[in-house]
């Protein structure tokens, strides 16, 4: 018996040391998940701090179908939009159509609710920024089985912000816009980027820099029939993007 009892001691042992070095594995794997995922964001951290300076962003409400545009003009009279999209130093990031890109070609669409374009701003050049906001056309909402809702009257509420992202983020401005009617454009505020990188003098002021270089603001931005979807600005700024997203 005293042998026996022995062996079941040696034996609680031995479950108590693989439990303790089990334990001891598990805590080592768990450092090394959050070391890895605090590096991960680190460098996502810096690679986003690389590729902006400054955003814009434009927002209106998720499942809207309706077709909002946002558009910058840069100090050298330049501008940003979505015929537009690579002005050197500043880069519209996406084009949103409201529901006529609603999904993700590929194995399996996914909806996507939210309506939101940006604009960011990689390169500090000193001088004046405008920003304008248009709405391009309304939509009815569609669904996969019947036909179509009338179209929605309803004002669509915008949101336009600045922000600072580099070297730390910061909200400059935030702007809400209401627009009633198609080709509508709105300038949501200006703003001067000094030598040094800061950003002052942001004031709401109209502008309509699209408007007035397309047609003398007959319609607003585009020299085409305003239900056609073939948009091409007579802005004589780069040449302009063949399609749309």
């Amino acid at each position: 018996m005293k042998k026996a009892s022995n062996h079941s001691y040696l034996y609680n042992n031995n479950l108590s040391f693989i439990d303790m070095l089990f334990n001891i594995i598990m805590v080592f794997v768990l450092l090394f998940i959050m070391s890895f995922m605090l590096i991960a964001e680190e460098q996502a951290k810096k690679t986003l701090e690389q590729k902006a300076d400054l955003i814009i962003t434009l927002q209106w409400p998720d499942n809207s179908p309706h077709d909002m545009d946002l558009w910058l003009q840069l100090p050298s009279g330049k501008v940003v939009g979505y015929p537009y999209k690579d002005g050197g130093t500043a880069f519209l990031e996406r084009d949103d159509l409201g529901f006529n890109n609603n999904y993700i070609n590929g194995k399996q669409e996914v909806e996507i609710n939210s309506r939101r374009e940006v604009i960011s701003i990689r390169g500090l050049v000193p001088g004046k920024y405008t920003v304008d906001v248009i709405l391009f056309s309304r939509h009815a909402k569609q669904h996969p089985l019947g036909s179509p809702e009338p179209i929605d009257k309803e004002p669509i509420p915008n949101v336009v912000e600045l922000l600072r992202i580099n070297p730390s983020f910061q909200l400059l401005k935030h702007k809400e816009l209401i627009f009633t009617k198609n080709k509508e454009e709105q300038t949501a505020f200006s703003f001067t980027i000094e030598s040094d990188g800061s950003v002052s003098n942001i004031i709401e002021e109209e502008n309509h820099f699209v408007g007035e270089q397309a047609l003398g603001g007959e319609f607003t931005g585009h020299n085409v029939d305003p239900r056609s979807e073939d948009r091409v600005p007579t802005i004589p700024f780069g040449p302009p993007l063949q399609g749309r997203e």
